[in-house]
């Protein structure tokens, strides 16, 4: 049955259904069930295969995992796990088979929504199964390959992502939910130009509940690339001009309004941009992170370095707590990122303190080895090599190293430990320096 479900908590599609076979517990292997020729009825050991699921009865279910005939011509049962029953006595083998019920069309709906109420509550898969039986019997059922390509998306398969949504584009064109995960894949994967073509057929639909979000995405589009030679102020421009329409028709749209406040600080406007972004908070109550990371790098910018420090660290310990995440490469390669710009934030106030260059640039110390931890957190956390990373760890170091070997000038007290360890992490980073160089040398393209 192509539409058969069996996982426990699909129980309302399923059922535990008699097969005509009785069998009998092996004295020497609890997992081995024998049914003698005669307790077998005609054609019945054909009803019963390999992965199905069984009731004996008492409360005693399993999972077959080998069905043969033994030399006495009687049918073996091999289960995957032992299975408490008495000896002697014969057992009657129910197999759990759909009821029927999904194939109902009136039930399709009632369906999908327990398959809603699996993902809410972390049941993923039940809620595949669900949604993929769904399909089986009702193949334009465009809900539930939006819903199977939010699951894979959510997992970090944006392959199956692509496939399901494909499937979706195929069932229905136009759709502007479909349209907008399409576009949203291409966005997740950087590529802009894809995304740009899907949110402009977007909004030439005028569907009102997409219209905003169509808007934002392409505002976003090109502020993220105003790297593209010769075209900086015409994305700025096109970016700010996205954000302010939406503002237009929704004063209170808090993602605009950040947006907005990125293209602000972007400009250089950095007491206008602090503005939004705390506006930004206090209108969404802090349910939009980003204005958090924002107000980050708004206050490492004007080198009120606590308070950045804070921002970054209530970012990341919101993310954390969602699970959300800033793009879709990982949650883990996004939190290295993070993690990084509280790095460069312990650097750059280390680098601040230095500037003293008496007694008072004593804390710079602790600063760059607060700096170097962060950016070994941020080494562990990313899943792939990141010489960037490797290179901020190398220069920590120097510049660490340089503190303390300065502290005499500074007349500040250092200790042999100071300087042995100061002198470790030189040696510990000329082997990533040499590679590095090495690979320069190589024209051997880095990340």
């Amino acid at each position: 049955d192509s539409t058969f479900v069996r996982h426990e908590e699909n129980s309302l599609f399923w059922k535990y259904q008699e097969i005509g076979i009785r069998v009998k517990i092996d004295d020497k292997d609890k997992k081995l069930l024998i049914a003698p020729s005669d307790l077998v009825e005609e054609c019945a050991d054909l009803l019963i295969k390999v992965g199905d699921d069984i009731s004996l009865g008492e409360g005693v279910f399993s999972t077959v995992t080998d069905v043969t005939e033994g030399d006495d011509e009687a049918l073996h049962i091999k289960v995957k796990d032992d299975v408490e029953l008495k000896s002697h006595q014969t057992y009657v083998v129910s197999v759990k088979r759909s009821n029927g019920r999904i194939q109902n069309p009136s039930v399709v709906s009632i369906a999908f929504n327990l398959a809603r109420l699996h993902e809410t509550s972390g049941r993923i898969v039940p809620a595949v199964e669900l949604h993929k039986a769904i399909l089986k019997q009702h193949p334009s059922y465009v809900n539930s390959y939006l819903r199977l390509a939010c699951i894979a998306r959510d997992c970090g398969s944006l392959k199956d992502c692509s496939e399901w949504l494909k499937n979706a584009v195929a069932v229905a064109p136009g759709n502007p939910e479909v349209l907008t995960l399409v576009g949203n894949l291409h966005l997740s994967l950087c590529d802009w130009a894809p995304a740009q073509k899907v949110f402009d057929q977007l909004l030439q639909q005028k569907v009102p509940k997409v219209e905003a979000y169509s808007m934002l995405s392409l505002g976003n589009i090109y502020f993220n690339n105003l790297n593209t030679p010769k075209k900086y102020n015409k994305h700025l421009h096109h970016a700010a001009d996205f954000y302010r329409r939406i503002l237009q028709k929704d004063t209170a749209n808090a993602y605009a309004a950040n947006g907005l406040g990125t293209v602000l600080a972007e400009k250089g406007e950095l007491l206008k941009a602090k503005e939004i972004f705390n506006r930004v908070r206090e209108v969404s109550g802090d349910t939009l992170s980003d204005a958090l990371l924002n107000l980050g790098h708004i206050y490492l910018a004007q080198k009120k370095h606590p308070e950045a420090l804070q921002m970054y660290q209530n970012y990341m310990g919101r993310c954390r707590r969602s699970g959300a995440q800033t793009t879709s490469k990982s949650q883990e390669d996004d939190e290295a990122e993070v993690l990084l710009y509280i790095a460069f934030a312990y650097f750059d106030w280390a680098r601040q303190t230095e500037l003293f260059n008496n007694a008072k640039a004593a804390p710079a110390d602790e600063r760059y080895r607060m700096c170097i931890e962060y950016i070994e957190k941020a080494m562990e956390k990313s899943k792939r090599e990141n010489v960037v990373l490797r290179y901020n760890w190398c220069l920590s170091k120097l510049q660490a190293a340089n503190c303390v070997l300065r502290k005499v000038d500074r007349n500040i007290r250092r200790t042999a430990a100071e300087v042995s360890n100061a002198l470790e992490g030189l040696k510990a980073s000329l082997p990533i320096v040499q590679t590095m160089l090495q690979w320069k040398n190589e024209g051997r393209k880095v990340t």
